[in-house]
């Protein structure tokens, strides 16, 4: 029970666990505010948008005409070719996200005060993997949800050979899972590059850890698989190769269990890692 200055009770029994929803809910908003004033975060939705719009007009004006204003490029074409895009500007800035927005707050002391202020290691975690998950898939989006919009408006204005239709699914219906998977597994590998920014505790390093391995992990694995099985078991069931088979129009019931049931329990166990390492870690 709340205790008045005279002694009196309040009659009103404060929980908890009322409490720790509380202290939640204000870390979350917390963190979400730190990522809407991120100027990172800022240019990074604005170079999305930029490239969703530069690279359709780039495309149109470098490809073959076919005799009148029209390219032989329908838009669900030039969507898959978004798409792969997108997954490339998507590893970049995985990293560049977890350096300034997880591992920068380190050197600034803004972790040191939050957690000294009594704030459980567990919730500080779990609010700035939350709010960072959800800023590296709402950056995800915009390339292809503008891709999307752009395509179509080129499409009836004849600048394409139509919208086209995917082989063996509904356009709408492979949009969606596209975009869909697309956020399944850009939070998956958020989870690893927040986990990878409480080890590494630095902007620097985890910048550059960061890309290198997004960048470069799948090449490797992919090459040493042609020698060892071991490797190129690991590299088929890896999130490199199934986020690629998400583009694809036809996916049988393996890769689709295996692309929804891999990038969450990535998720969960890189969060529960983390979890425990940042509870363990002296925070200078």
């Amino acid at each position: 029970r709340a205790v008045y200055a005279d002694g009196r009770a309040s009659g009103k029994l404060f929980c908890p666990a009322d409490r720790r929803v509380r202290g939640m809910s204000h870390l979350i908003a917390s963190e979400w505010y730190k990522l809407r004033k991120n100027g990172l975060f800022r240019i990074i939705c604005f170079f999305m948008v930029a490239a969703a719009v530069i690279f359709p007009l780039f495309t149109y004006w470098s490809y073959p005409k076919d005799g009148g204003s029209g390219i032989t490029l329908t838009g669900i074409e030039m969507y898959v070719n978004a798409m792969m895009m997108n997954q490339f500007f998507l590893k970049i800035s995985l990293g560049l996200l977890a350096g300034f927005f997880i591992s920068s707050e380190y050197s600034s002391g803004v972790l040191k005060r939050t957690v000294s202020a009594g704030k459980s290691r567990g919730q500080v975690y779990v609010s700035k993997l939350m709010i960072y998950s959800l800023g590296v898939g709402l950056t995800s989006l915009l390339a292809p949800v503008l891709s999307v919009v752009i395509e179509i408006l080129m499409s009836e204005a004849g600048l394409l050979s139509g919208f086209g239709q995917p082989t063996g699914i509904s356009t709408i219906a492979y949009v969606l899972r596209t975009l869909g998977f697309t956020v399944l597994f850009a939070a998956a590998f958020a989870s690893i590059a927040a986990f990878a920014a409480v080890i590494l505790a630095d902007n620097g390093k985890t910048i550059g850890f960061s890309i290198l391995f997004f960048l470069f992990v799948d090449q490797i694995l992919h090459s040493l698989g042609n020698y060892v099985p071991l490797f190129k078991m690991v590299y088929d069931y890896s999130l490199f190769k199934l986020f690629t088979a998400t583009i694809e129009f036809r996916m049988d019931n393996s890769d689709l269990f295996l692309s929804i049931v891999m990038p969450a329990a990535t998720f969960a166990v890189f969060a529960l890692w983390g979890i425990y390492i940042f509870r363990r870690k002296e925070i200078q």
